[in-house]
């Protein structure tokens, strides 16, 4: 049997106004809500997302907007008792002619020692096995600079892609964030015939995208298309003044001999 802890934060985004020539700190609550007290370790590491949306992890200054050098951390080892809630700092310095933005992960983790016993069967015994199991979760800190606070982006590629034989089709688009600002954007595809009737209107759920980061989205369309011309917009509000859009056009041929 193992116990393990069980830790958590207040909030898993720290967006934070810092202007070039000056410093904020920022309290970053962690919660312990095991019955035990744990031990967590609290480190920085740099991120990017691919066109998918993962996010992958990078050691410390080796992304071109991290706030690693930046950024200090105090404690970087901490008790939190059982049942209970410490606070970390965040103190971000940013030297003056520095321009952003700039963003890292503050990863927190807990070393735990666990016991695990195996079944014994007829034929041997299995001694206990003890491991040290790591549990931990990321904080994304994002800073821009007030006075660089630009939203924009651009759909750089509509994409249609023919599934099967029985006109199913899937329609994706590359967008890119051109700014300066950290976007949660939404959108939609929207299909339309020759006669400019929508086929199908598709809702994207809500997406994030790093400054000057990319994020590929696709979906499939599950309407029936006729023979015929269509229109494939594609859409992104990120709460700028203006939507961001692009278009491809898909032309629908049923094949012979069906």
């Amino acid at each position: 049997m193992c116990c393990q802890a069980k830790i958590g934060v207040e909030r898993m985004y720290v967006p934070l106004q810092v202007a070039t020539g000056t410093e904020v700190n920022q309290e970053l609550r962690v919660y312990n809500s095991s019955a035990e007290d744990v031990e967590v370790i609290i480190a920085v590491r740099d991120c990017i997302r691919d066109l998918s949306g993962k996010y992958l992890l990078n050691d410390p200054g080796t992304v071109e907007n991290s706030l690693n050098p930046f950024l200090e951390i105090t404690p970087n080892i901490l008790t939190i008792p059982a049942k209970s809630s410490r606070s970390i700092n965040l103190n971000v310095n940013i030297p003056p002619n520095i321009t952003g933005p700039h963003w890292s992960v503050v990863v927190i983790r807990s070393n735990e020692m666990i016991k695990i016993e195996s079944e014994a069967n007829k034929d041997s015994v299995m001694p206990r096995v003890q491991a040290r199991m790591a549990t931990g979760l990321g904080v994304l800190v994002a800073q821009t600079d007030p006075a660089d606070t630009v939203n924009s982006g651009e759909i750089k590629q509509m994409t249609v892609n023919k599934n099967d034989q029985n006109n199913n089709y899937t329609v994706g688009m590359l967008y890119k964030n051109t700014g300066t600002t950290y976007q949660f954007g939404k959108g939609y595809f929207e299909i339309i015939n020759e006669q400019g009737i929508t086929v199908q209107k598709i809702n994207l759920e809500k997406f994030f995208v790093f400054p000057q980061g990319q994020r590929y989205i696709s979906r499939k369309i599950t309407k029936d298309l006729t023979n015929g011309k269509y229109m494939i917009l594609g859409v992104v509000d990120t709460g700028a003044p203006d939507l961001f859009a692009g278009q491809q056009f898909l032309v629908v041929k049923e094949e012979k001999g069906k």
